[in-house]
């Protein structure tokens, strides 16, 4: 069996077709990074735990575990560590 003509092209044009060149580097990404560590847009909690949620707080393990009348005082019941 023979190819046709057309066939034998088409397969040269694909196998001689070189590769996409790669993506370029999200720089509006990375300058975004970059200002967050800059300028946190954020401030560190002054009173911890903190809520998240009306049944929801976040806390650290020394003021979740070893400021018991703070969690009694916002009825927190259970503590995850």
């Amino acid at each position: 069996m023979t190819k046709s003509q057309q066939e034998q092209e088409e397969e040269e044009s694909q196998t001689n077709t070189p590769p996409a060149p790669p993506p370029p580097p999200p720089w509006a990404w990375i300058k975004a990074v970059n200002n967050i560590l800059a300028n946190p847009p954020f401030e560190e909690p002054t009173e911890m735990p903190v809520q998240l949620l009306p049944w929801l707080y976040l806390s650290d393990e020394y003021h979740s575990i070893r400021q018991i009348n703070r969690l009694l005082a916002l009825g927190v019941t259970h503590v995850l560590s």
